[in-house]
Parts: structure tokens; C-alpha cells; sequence
């Protein structure tokens, strides 16, 4: 999950990310695109009750696109919370977002529930194996 192969590194990279959120949220109060990067980053930094915190604001956000509900998805799975990760990784596909992309992300790939549900897409099949 490190960005550059290396845990350190990728821990580096992704405190600067956070770093950087944090002060874009100060020039842009509410950003939902920036508010669930924020999330995600947390996460990856395993802070998770402040990922959780970050959550809750996200969800007080008036609507959740799908590129918003994939990326709780991916949290919610990352902090052990499958259901709920099923739970908007429905409503991301729901919206369009394209069960191909999904099959490749690593964190899914142990989960039988979230593979059972890909598996209703199979016009969306990978398109190399």
C-alpha cells in the first residue's frame, strides 16, 4: 500500500499528503473531494480514530457521489468494517462507478461478499486477466 513500494516512504508521502488537505481545507472549507482524500489518508497512516472523525463530516456532506462512496468503501474496508464497505461500494456502483476498476484494487480482493457482488457486473469483466 506504500505509493513507492517502501512503507517508510509511503508513510512519508502520505503524512505530506495529509499536510497538504488540511490546508487546502483551510482555503476551501467543505471540499468533499478534499475532506474524504483526508480520510484516506488518515487511514493509511493508521490514525483511526481520527479517520473515523474525518468520516462523520464527510458523511454530513449533503449528497456522496460515487467517486465519494467508493473511497468510504475503501476506508470502511481498510479499518475492518466490511459491511459497511459493501454497503458503499453498492451505492458507488449504483452511481457508475465501473466494477472493472474495483476488481483491481488489492484491499477488495480477500473479500468473498464484495467479489459476489462484482460478480453481478460480468459485462464489466477485467479486460486482460
Amino acid at each position: 500500500w506504500a505509493p513507492a513500494g517502501n512503507p517508510e516512504t509511503g508513510r512519508a508521502l502520505y503524512q505530506e499528503a495529509l499536510e497538504d488537505a488540511n490546508q487546502l481545507l483551510q482555503e476551501r472549507p467543505g471540499d468533499i473531494e478534499i475532506m474524504r482524500s483526508r480520510c484516506w489518508y488518515l487511514t493509511m497512516l493508521d490514525e483511526e480514530d481520527a479517520a473515523r472523525s474525518c468520516i462523520d463530516s464527510v458523511l454530513d456532506a449533503p449528497s456522496l457521489g460515487a467517486a465519494t462512496c467508493y473511497k468510504l468503501a475503501l476506508i470502511f474496508q481498510k479499518i475492518g468494517e466490511e459491511d459497511k464497505a459493501l454497503d458503499y461500494l453498492k451505492q458507488s456502483l449504483a452511481q457508475g462507478k465501473m466494477a472493472r476498476r474495483i476488481r483491481y484494487e488489492p484491499i477488495f480482493r480477500e473479500n468473498q461478499e464484495v467479489i459476489r457482488l462484482l460478480s453481478q457486473y460480468p459485462h464489466q469483466q477485467p479486460i486482460c486477466p
